[in-house]
C-alpha cells in the first residue's frame, strides 16, 4: 500500500488533502499554490506557500524550531520569531522593535499536522527531506517526458487502441534496451540518450 504521494501544485485544495488523508497517505508532497493563498491562515497568522507562519507586521517567515513531541503529546512544530536570538545558554530572547506578544522570548508558535494536513502533510515544505524526495517528481516527469517524444506516442496516427498499446510497449521495451546496454558498457549517464550509444557501436 502507497504511503507516499507526489503531486504538482495544482492537486492544492483541501479536498485533494482530505481525500488522501482519508486513503491513509502518511506524507503527501504537494506545493502550495500562491493562487490559494487566502486559505493559508490559522488563527491570526499567515502562512507562505512552505508552510511557515509570516509575522504579523512585517511578514517575515518564522524561524523553525524542529518538530517535538512530548509524552501522550501529538507531534508538532515549533516556530519563533524572526527577530528572538538565543544567548550562549540557549536561552531564547526578543530583540524586535514592535513586539506583539510581553514574553522576554518572543512570540513563539506551534503547529499541530493533525489538525491541518494541508499546510502539514506529514513532512515540513521547507525541510531536507521535502526537497529530497520532491527531486524524485523531476526524474519521473523527465522519464514520461522520453515516452512522449516517440512520434508514435506524441501524434498517433490511429484510434484504435490495441495498437496505441502496443506502441506504448515497445516505446518502453526501447527505454529499457538503453538502460540495460549503458549499464552494460558502465555508462549509466546514457540511459537517456540512444544517439551516444549509437556513436559508441558506430
Amino acid at each position: 500500500k502507497f504511503k507516499i504521494f507526489l503531486g504538482d501544485s495544482e492537486f492544492d485544495s483541501y479536498d485533494n488533502f482530505g481525500l488522501l488523508k482519508h486513503l491513509e497517505f502518511e506524507k503527501v508532497f504537494i506545493p502550495l499554490n500562491s493562487r490559494n493563498q487566502s486559505n493559508n491562515k490559522i488563527g491570526d497568522l499567515e502562512y507562505d506557500i512552505g508552510g511557515t507562519p509570516l509575522c504579523p507586521l512585517t511578514k517575515e517567515p518564522f524561524k523553525s524550531e524542529g518538530s517535538c513531541k512530548g509524552k501522550n503529546r501529538s507531534l508538532r512544530f515549533k516556530f519563533t520569531c524572526p527577530k528572538s536570538r538565543r544567548d550562549k545558554q540557549g536561552k531564547c530572547y526578543n530583540t524586535c522593535e514592535n513586539p506583539c506578544t510581553d514574553k522576554k522570548s518572543g512570540r513563539m508558535t506551534y503547529v499541530y499536522p493533525d489538525k491541518d494536513f494541508r499546510l502539514y502533510p506529514g513532512v515540513q515544505r521547507n525541510s531536507s527531506e521535502w526537497d529530497e524526495t520532491y527531486s524524485i517528481r523531476a526524474g519521473i516527469e523527465r522519464s514520461i517526458a522520453s515516452f512522449k517524444c516517440n512520434p508514435c506516442i506524441e501524434r498517433p496516427r490511429t484510434i484504435n487502441t490495441t495498437t496505441m498499446r502496443s506502441d506504448l510497449y515497445l516505446t518502453a521495451i526501447s527505454k529499457l534496451i538503453n538502460v540495460i546496454l549503458a549499464y552494460a558498457i558502465n555508462n549509466p549517464e546514457y540511459i537517456r540518450s540512444i544517439n551516444r550509444l549509437l556513436k559508441i557501436a558506430a
